[in-house]
């Protein structure tokens, strides 16, 4: 017997400097934006806790899906998003909600082929339905819909 998944609330977010957010409800609504991270190292993560904090006092997350880091020639940027994927995953642990990862190439091939440019991927969510501004947000509502 195949197990059952409750609707809920899904949360998704592609880390850095822009932090782009996605948020899709059992409703079938969405939101979307992007969050501007000031600062360098830990106060980057921070700001990236404070605004993870003020959603959660909106909406209930029953799942939570982020870009993982990709390799770069960066060390610096590289170093940066690892320590937005560790305020991520302990803010899902504190909060305890499942959270999982998707590899930036899982994320472009669900929609839009593995090597789609980013472009193509803002072009292909707008086709879909979703008028986002931005790659992040592109990214992002391509991981709400791998959850769904």
């Amino acid at each position: 017997m195949a197990d059952v998944v409750t609707p809920c609330v899904l949360l998704a977010i592609d880390p850095g400097q822009r932090t782009g957010w996605a948020i899709s409800r059992p409703d079938k609504s969405y939101a979307f934006g992007t969050w501007e991270l000031k600062g360098v190292g830990g106060s980057r993560s921070l700001a990236l806790r404070d605004n993870l904090d003020s959603t959660l006092s909106r909406e209930r997350y029953g799942r939570v899906a982020y870009e993982e880091p990709f390799q770069s020639q960066f060390r610096n940027a590289v170093r940066s998003l690892y320590h937005l994927e560790g305020e991520i995953l302990s803010w899902c642990e504190w909060h305890r909600i499942p959270v999982c990862a998707y590899t930036p190439r899982e994320i472009k091939a669900s929609v839009a082929g593995g090597n789609a440019t980013k472009d193509r991927m803002m072009n292909v969510i707008r086709w879909l339905g979703y008028p986002v501004e931005d790659d992040h947000q592109a990214d992002t509502m391509a991981q709400v819909l791998m959850m769904q």
